[in-house]
């Protein structure tokens, strides 16, 4: 795995794109619209056998897969609420974005203002990400 990705080889960078394709990250953010708290991080991959070694792929080619590769991610945003009478509520959004993943966020923001001038900020917890990369 290590050498496909270092590699700038068309064929080898064929076969790491196969290798990423699949990968899910999932993450929970306790304010995405202003000072960005990530918690509770998940890797995993489609593919089981991919999956074991999902997570240390990215962790040894994180600027490779977020910065150098535009990739077509499949995103489940889900936004929990809780009112003060006890009531619990879940926005959820779906989307589907052609970009390089540090730019992800760009195509969300809109998305999760829109849904959250449906509530209070007082009822606000947290937004849960999900992500697939499902193409190139």
């Amino acid at each position: 795995m290590s050498n496909l990705l270092a590699s700038k080889s068309p064929k080898n960078i064929a076969k790491a794109k196969k290798l990423i394709k699949g990968l899910t990250l999932e993450w929970d953010d306790l304010n995405p619209l202003d000072a960005t708290h990530v918690v509770n991080t998940k890797v995993g991959h489609r593919n089981p056998i991919t999956r074991l070694s999902a997570k240390e792929m990215v962790q040894q080619y994180a600027q490779f897969i977020f910065e150098r590769i535009r990739m077509v991610w499949r995103v489940q945003i889900t936004m929990f609420f809780q009112y003060a009478n006890g009531d619990k509520y879940q926005e959820e959004i779906e989307l589907e974005c052609s970009c390089y993943l540090n730019t992800l966020n760009d195509h969300c923001l809109d998305e999760i203002k829109a849904a959250k001038k449906l509530h209070s900020d007082e009822s606000y917890n947290f937004t849960s990400f999900k992500i697939e990369c499902i193409g190139f």
